[in-house]
Parts: C-alpha cells; structure tokens; sequence
C-alpha cells in the first residue's frame, strides 16, 4: 500500500488518529462517505474493496457471447491474488 492511505469507498485521502504515540484508527469523513476502520483492518478492506471494484467491471464488460478483455480479467485476477494475500498473511 501507498504511503498516503485513501479511502476505499471514495479515494480521498484517509486521517490517521493517534492516541498516546499509538496509531488507532483511519478516518474520512468526506462530503460523498463517512469511513473508520482499525489501522490494522485497512489492507483487508481495501482488498476486498478492489476485488469488488475490478469483478463488476469484469462483469459488466463481459459479450453476449462470454468473453473479456485480457487486460480486465488481469486486473480482476491481481484483485483476487491481494484480496488472499492480505487475509492469509
């Protein structure tokens, strides 16, 4: 993840809260969301936030026929892949 953490629901820029020297919790409270987490539970839920993302555009670009693009289905499987990643380790 980015030095700068942005919200997964509305990208902008997350607020870390610190209490004590121990970091807590990430915050937005922009005009469109208002999103908390635990400063440990950001990277499962910006994971899972992006295999969503990336799965409704996969489906919503799939033909008639049942085909994609190589490059969404791609995004959808690194999705997939950060998604295991962050739950198991």
């Amino acid at each position: 993840m980015s030095q700068i953490q942005t919200c997964p629901l509305c990208g902008t820029n997350l607020r870390g809260s610190v209490l004590d020297g121990v970091f807590l919790w990430y915050s937005c409270w922009s005009t469109t969301c208002a999103f908390q987490c635990n400063f440990e539970d950001l990277p499962r839920i910006a994971a899972a936030m992006e295999l969503a993302k990336a799965t409704a555009v996969y489906a919503a670009n799939i033909p008639p026929m049942g085909y994609s693009s190589n490059r969404e289905f791609d995004i959808m499987q690194d999705a997939e892949d950060r998604v295991i990643e962050v739950f198991n380790g």
